[in-house]
């Protein structure tokens, strides 16, 4: 009696490696998609933080008749024993009450600074709202006046809740023709006003500065940046009091970029002499202190209006337009941005 063939189980070594081969080939067609559909919710929560933090600037207005302070300003973090009268704390601990954190700002000290121990723990908190998840280190505390790359020179540095977005001061340098571009020669004031204390260019004012009135923007406030995208801002702390930038470089500028006005590297964006370590190139964000406007989207940056409005934009764009639009008094014509 002849005998069966024997049921075939299994596949052979060639047919797995050819399913492996497949699966491998879907998955790598497949993680690009699903890495976009990633970004493009962090980006919708990027958006949406502003578009709150827009809402909380009219309510503010509304209270107060007058936008917020940027903060008291100075070159350096004040020590906890300091006094000053008529202390100005800064925007974004100015609106926590309009942004569900009613119980967050009663609790804050308003006679002593953030550093002071009776802030402190509260001002190393981390409010969602100011966090932008694009942002890698966005679920990180970080360090206030100095670069996160920075961090291992100095241990023991107190960490802070971070704000990932800036407010305006206005630019410098942005406006200018290229022979003649430099911070100095085209400063963050408007044309015609000098003294100790002239008019900044953007709305957001900073110490002794009178707070901008929303009728004070005669640009129209669908024209006027108000609050920017700024992850790596050596003082982007929510509780901090010189969260707000004057912008000298071309948006979403990087350590080493060549400035298409000049053909060259500008001051702001070269390496820092002696501690290339800590200021890569490539690095977002360049400037001394890394007080300009960026962000980790590809193409450009967020910015709040002052009629409440989130507009994405392109780091392409038109300087000059960007000049204008950092601008609140400026008399410019603003075409499509």
């Amino acid at each position: 009696m002849p005998r069966s063939p024997r049921s075939r189980n299994g596949f052979t070594l060639i047919e797995l490696l050819v399913v492996i081969a497949i699966i491998a080939v879907l998955i790598a067609l497949l993680l690009p998609a699903v890495q976009q559909a990633r970004e493009s919710a962090r980006k919708i929560q990027c958006r949406n933080n502003l578009k709150q933090i827009g809402l909380a600037t009219h309510n503010y207005h509304d209270t107060y008749g007058v936008l917020m302070n940027g903060g008291e300003g100075g070159a350096s973090t004040p020590t906890p024993t300091a006094r000053l009268t008529n202390r100005k704390v800064g925007w974004a601990l100015a609106i926590l009450p309009y942004l569900d954190q009613a119980g967050m700002f009663n609790a804050f000290n308003m006679d002593e600074w953030y550093t002071h121990s009776d802030n402190i723990e509260l001002a190393q908190k981390r409010i969602p709202g100011y966090a932008c998840p694009s942002n890698p280190e966005a679920s990180q505390l970080k360090p206030e006046g100095i670069p996160m790359l920075q961090l291992p020179l100095f241990p023991g540095r107190t960490l802070f809740g971070r704000n990932d977005y800036g407010g305006n001061w206005g630019e410098r340098g942005l406006r200018c023709d290229k022979n003649a571009y430099n911070s100095f020669s085209c400063g963050n004031s408007y044309d015609g006003e000098s003294g100790a204390n002239p008019s900044q260019r953007g709305p957001m004012s900073i110490g002794p500065a009178r707070n901008v009135r929303l009728r004070d923007v005669t640009d129209g406030t669908s024209s006027s940046i108000w609050v920017g995208e700024a992850p790596r801002a050596n003082w982007g702390i929510w509780a901090g009091i010189k969260n707000l930038h004057d912008q000298s470089v071309l948006l979403n500028s990087r350590v080493g970029d060549i400035d298409g006005r000049t053909g060259t590297v500008s001051t702001g964006c070269s390496i820092t002499s002696g501690q290339p370590q800590y200021y890569p190139r490539g690095v977002a964000a360049c400037d001394i202190n890394e007080q300009e406007f960026h962000s980790y989207h590809t193409g450009g940056v967020f910015f709040l209006f002052l009629d409440g409005s989130v507009h994405f934009l392109s780091q392409n764009a038109d300087v000059k337009i960007y000049a204008a639009l950092l601008s609140y008094r400026g008399n410019e014509i603003v075409g499509k941005f």
